[in-house]
């Protein structure tokens, strides 16, 4: 599989995930769900999954970037780190950067959104990194990875379907 085909299905995969993330409501919940089910669903618990998934991810940054890193100096096409950034307006977004590379004490990756746009960051700005595994499935996701354990099992098993079983390669 080339690297250009395992970017694509890891942009895919993200999606997917993201989607599934963000339409996971209790609306969509049957009136049959069990009391823990329905408090799986509370916005607040989500949170904090994803806050646990965020530290687990910074707190793995450094074995990311030793694991992923090619010759150029940069990750290998089809890594990409989730980085929390405040616009000009001062609103915060969350971006996927790709080829990130170090430049003194900052991080710079490549916009996934914008291949033109390259953009600065700290260790404590970065929320997730990914990086596909030999079968296509995708290692990191750790916010996926902790907001999967407080949903229902269906709705979990959905979100986990495109993440490896470890967190990290072997080797890592």
């Amino acid at each position: 599989m080339t690297a250009k085909t395992i970017g694509r299905w890891t942009g895919i995969a993200l999606l997917a995930v993201g989607f599934l993330t963000a339409n996971s409501s209790p609306i969509a919940q049957p009136s049959t769900a069990s009391a823990a089910e329905r408090s799986s669903y509370d916005p607040m618990m989500r949170s904090a999954a994803a806050d646990r998934g965020a530290a687990l991810a910074r707190e793995s940054f450094p074995r990311f970037l030793a694991g992923a890193m090619g010759r150029s100096g940069k990750t290998l096409p089809g890594s990409a780190a989730r980085v929390r950034m405040t616009n000009s307006e001062g609103a915060v977004e969350f971006l996927w950067l790709e080829r990130i590379g170090r430049t003194g004490e900052f991080f710079v990756g490549q916009s996934l959104a914008d291949a033109s746009a390259q953009h600065k960051f700290v260790l404590t700005d970065v929320v997730d990194w990914s990086h596909p595994g030999q079968d296509g499935r995708l290692h990191g996701n750790f916010g996926a990875r902790e907001i999967a354990e407080v949903l229902p099992a269906h709705h979990a098993a959905l979100m986990t379907a495109a993440l490896s079983l470890h967190a990290y390669p072997s080797g890592w």
